[in-house]
């Protein structure tokens, strides 16, 4: 596999990782260095731990990833887009806004991280067909899902200063994830 081949299927994986930190840095009341480092850490990590796991997964599980994993990734994305949604509107009804949850903290990062990086367990299966330097690629697409997660939750945090959509950013960061999912199965299912 050449390397600007390469550099193209990181870039790939890594745009639902800049998708999802945008709306992280919408949603969060002050994105800062640590929370984007930390975000863009995992998110480098399970990309490049899924494609490893694709890589080595046998026949058998070639078959049901292909089915299975875009199911997965619709069903996490939705469920936590939803979550923003209710989020938002819990916190527009009641007088004293609940504090909201930290896309970058415990189990909401992990949640997002596997979400975003179950395509890459399809790039590993398919990768385990073409001759290439595992390590140098799993290096690529981690350090892409990285790079593409910081510019993401400073494009989140930049859009959040214009103005007004602060007040929409928990719909707006919902609608994008489910967008996300949808678009996840659609591209499987067509």
């Amino acid at each position: 596999m050449e390397t600007a081949a390469l550099i193209v299927v990181a870039f790939a994986l890594a745009v639902d990782a800049f998708s999802v930190a945008t709306a992280s840095g919408l949603v969060l009341p002050e994105v800062g260095w640590r929370r984007t480092l930390r975000l863009a850490w995992h998110f480098g990590l399970f990309q490049s731990l899924m494609t490893l796991a694709g890589f080595g997964s046998g026949e058998v599980l070639r078959m049901v990833a292909a089915w299975l994993v875009p199911w997965i990734a619709f069903l996490l994305l939705v469920i936590v887009g939803g979550n923003m949604l209710v989020e938002g509107y819990r916190s527009e009804s009641e007088d004293s806004p609940k504090k909201k949850k930290d896309p970058t903290k415990g189990g909401m990062m992990v949640f997002l991280s596997v979400a975003t990086s179950l395509d890459a367990f399809a790039v590993g299966v398919s990768l385990a067909t073409v001759d290439f330097d595992l390590v140098f690629a799993l290096l690529v697409i981690g350090f892409m899902a990285f790079g593409m997660t910081v510019l993401g939750m400073k494009l989140g945090e930049k859009i959040k200063r214009w103005g007004p959509v602060e007040r929409y950013a928990q719909y707006l960061g919902g609608v994008v994830l489910i967008g996300i999912g949808v678009r996840i199965l659609f591209e499987h299912l067509v």
